[in-house]
């Protein structure tokens, strides 16, 4: 049985500065411009590589990698030399209204970089090329029009600060729940970051799937069969060709338990944190309140024989020497896959010792030695053994009584409405050991909770593009935290299964709003869907 993993992990969390934006909200009157923000050494964010671009146009040879640190103090500070500014090595106003320029279609510089940078916290997507053309230009316009300051595509010093110092409104999808689209430096780059904030004072989260635990849906699928308004993909999944489609950890769809977790390296997704496995879950608990906690099967099958415990349910892969149970919600797909590889290499062999048996009525209706197919009945159950674990079936035969017995058992005692796996970055407000790894950079999803629990952050991140580098787990955590979910955080499945949707105004149904790296939506195993009624 497991228990809460209680880790302290020491991290130093880089500052993220996000900023949020969209093209889509009505013109905001222009009254007193917003104030120049403040940046200063040791900071982190878009408002640091603005400057840094605009430095380069005025003759300085730093890189604009977001970062404040000794080259960019000391270009500030040769800068305000240079332009009879107190030499504090701090950019606020004074220096601000210096660095920046006229700006116009046909330009082609770091000045213009700098204002794409700016533009895209907006949610205007623009590649960071340094070109003013039309893509650039309708960005202006649209941007000019978002806070009533004229039109054209001229860029002057008043355009400069609103897009500098203003924070873009948000979108909202339904009542208490907000989309927004931003653009952040992270410690490898630039990300595109696209964000659902869901107030569950006012809308509540659920599980939403196919309709079958062996099936894969697009997100857009999954979210309009059941009428949700917004949502992201979920758990990792068997992807391999020809595979079952099923997640890799634990479901629970309205209080109804779907599947338990796969054994050991038969998952797929990054390496665990230490102190995790498989059969953790976000979930939300019967009375509403989003937890994370681990998801364990307690089943046990009674035969004229004997009694054994069970060690699978809907699962695409059972543990060696174990029986696993099946039902209805497995769906169609052959179930021979459950007996192959090992709990320690994904890729072995199937077992060439099986044995499984239908039960109905509490009563064994069929026999066969090998996994079938086909869609198992409503109220059938279906036991498959492997390995040594076959002797646990070997003496029956039709018509004898077989009991079987399952639930899953949460780690922290809750009774949970709602549960989908993942990979944890934070439990309980305590961040976990993460992977870094430049190489591991790709488009991610992540869920996670705020403080006091009553805000729910839905995240995807685009990558593999030239705009946006995508973020390893460990700066997904990053993004988590500075969002505001501190207590706790889920990385669901990542690369081209990232996939955040929500309605637009006046649809009854959901557009994606990322940019899947496959160049469309990819068929997943189930996802988190949003509803307000």
């Amino acid at each position: 049985m497991h228990r809460p993993v209680w880790r302290r992990v020491a991290v130093v969390v880089a500052t993220v500065a996000l900023i949020f934006g969209t093209a889509t909200s009505p013109a905001l009157a222009a009254d007193a411009p917003p104030a120049w923000p403040t940046v200063s050494n040791g900071q982190q964010n878009v408002s640091v590589t603005t400057a840094q671009y605009l430095l380069r146009y005025k003759g300085s040879t730093i890189s604009a990698d977001g970062v404040f640190g000794s080259q960019t103090l000391a270009a500030v500070k040769s800068f305000q030399t240079a332009n009879g500014l107190p030499v504090d090595g701090v950019i606020g106003q004074d220096t601000w209204t210096k660095l920046v320029v006229p700006l116009s279609t046909g330009a082609n510089n770091d000045a213009v970089r700098a204002l794409q940078v700016q533009l895209n916290r907006y949610g205007y997507g623009l590649q960071v090329d340094g070109d003013f053309g039309s893509l650039t230009g309708a960005a202006v316009t649209k941007f000019k029009a978002l806070f009533s300051l004229g039109t054209g595509t001229a860029v002057d010093a008043t355009t400069w600060q609103w897009l500098v110092g203003s924070t873009p409104p948000g979108e909202q999808v339904a009542t208490g729940v907000t989309f927004k689209s931003m653009q952040m430096s992270t410690t490898h780059g630039s990300a595109q970051v696209y964000v659902l904030t869901v107030d569950l004072t006012k809308a509540h989260v659920g599980l939403i799937w196919p309709g079958k635990v062996a099936q894969r849906a697009t997100i857009s699928t999954q979210a309009n069969r059941v009428g949700a308004v917004a949502g992201v993909n979920g758990d990792f999944f068997d992807i391999d060709t020809g595979g079952t489609g099923a997640s890799t950890g634990p479901a629970i769809l309205d209080g109804h338990d779907l599947k338990a977790a796969v054994p050991g390296a038969q998952r797929f997704g990054p390496t665990r944190p230490p102190g995790t496995d498989n059969d953790y879950v976000f979930g939300i608990t019967s009375d509403g309140k989003p937890t994370i906690t681990t998801l364990d099967l307690d089943g046990t099958a009674t035969t004229p024989g004997g009694s054994f415990d069970l060690q699978g349910l809907n699962q695409y892969a059972i543990p060696v020497n174990g029986v696993g149970v099946f039902n209805a919600d497995w769906g169609a797909t052959s179930r021979k896959r459950a007996t192959c590889g090992t709990d320690t290499n994904r890729a072995g062999a199937c077992s060439t010792q099986t044995r499984e048996v239908e039960i109905a009525d509490g009563k064994v209706t069929r026999v066969a030695t090998a996994p079938g197919s086909g869609q198992i009945a409503d109220g059938h159950t279906v036991l498959l053994a492997r390995d040594s674990g076959v002797s646990n079936l070997s003496g029956l035969a039709v018509g004898d009584s077989v009991t079987v017995n399952y639930h899953l058992e949460s780690g922290n005692g809750s009774a949970l409405q709602t549960a989908v796996g993942g990979l944890i970055l934070i439990m309980n407000g305590q961040r976990l050991s993460l992977n870094d790894d430049t190489s591991t950079l790709a488009p991610r999803t992540a869920v996670g909770t705020s403080t006091d629990g009553l805000k729910l952050y839905m995240v995807a991140v685009d990558g593999r593009t030239s705009s946006s580098v995508g973020a390893t787990v460990k700066t997904m955590a990053d993004i988590m935290t500075t969002l505001g979910a501190t207590q706790n955080a889920i990385n669901f499945d990542g690369g081209g299964s990232t996939t955040l949707v929500a309605r637009k105004a006046g649809s009854t149904s959901v557009t994606v709003r990322n940019t899947p790296s496959d160049g469309a939506q990819r068929a997943v195993a189930n996802g988190l869907g949003v509803f307000t009624s």
